[in-house]
Parts: C-alpha cells; structure tokens; sequence
C-alpha cells in the first residue's frame, strides 16, 4: 500500500472516530453560547460557554474546597452533610436566587444564571477535573 493511500485511510479513520465521539457525547445537549450555564440533570452535567466544558457534578463531592459552594449558597460552609449527593448538588443549583429561577428547556436540561454561585460550581468541577489529570473539558462525554 502507497504512503497516500495509508495517509488518506488514516485521516478517514481519524475524522470518523472523532465525529462519532462528539455524535455519542454530546447527543441531547442543546447548543451552549457563549456565557450560557446549563446543567444536564439526566447525565449530571454543568457546562459552561460551549458543549465541551462540561464536568460531572459528582466531582463536587470529593472537592477539597466544596465549602466554598456552602458558603457561597448562605449554608454552614463545615456541615458537608448538605453536599454529599449529586442531587443536593442539583437542588442549590436549581433553586431561585436573588429572585431568578432557571430556566428549564427540555426535561433534564435548565439554563442556570451566569452568576456568582453558578460560576464558582462550574470552577470547582474544572479544577477537579485538572487535578485528577482529565484534562480539559468533558470529563464524562
């Protein structure tokens, strides 16, 4: 086999592989713009800006910080108790704010406020996803 012809199998190959990777992963999950929060309660997703940052709400419960969420949602920051399940998690990011609610969009999926509390959620899952060494973006599509 010719080295084109090996190179044109490869980039075929490539490109499926990936287009099936984001058909997979990403299937269900409305269009994220820029500046948009929205939390995927089906998949337990919070994904912020694009699609492709988004992080597994389960990565909040064994952040050495989740305190700072406690806090940040006027809770006692050192009674994790109220932080120990992804649904707890779920429930101080879809409850009104400031006079804001989520806006629901689909059965599992809300668009979250772009405010402090929100971001901050968002932060923590990015920055444990670093620290376990993930990477960046999409810790479970």
């Amino acid at each position: 086999m010719s080295i084109q012809i090996l190179k044109k199998h490869c980039r075929n190959w490539i490109a499926s592989i990936a287009a099936s990777l984001v058909i997979t992963g990403c299937a269900g999950l409305p269009d994220v713009k820029h500046g948009e929060i929205l939390l995927d309660t089906k998949r337990h997703l919070l994904c912020y800006n694009t699609p492709y940052d988004c992080y597994d709400l389960s990565l909040i419960l064994a952040h050495f910080e989740r305190d700072r969420i406690l806090r940040l949602h006027d809770l006692d920051p050192w009674d994790y108790s109220q932080l120990d399940s992804v649904t707890e998690f779920v429930d101080l990011l879809t409850k009104p704010r400031d006079g804001q609610h989520p806006q629901q969009i689909s059965k599992f999926i809300y668009r979250l406020h772009a405010n402090k509390q929100n971001i901050e959620s968002w932060t923590l899952l990015y920055e444990e996803n670093v620290m376990r060494g993930q990477g960046y973006g999409s810790s479970n599509l």
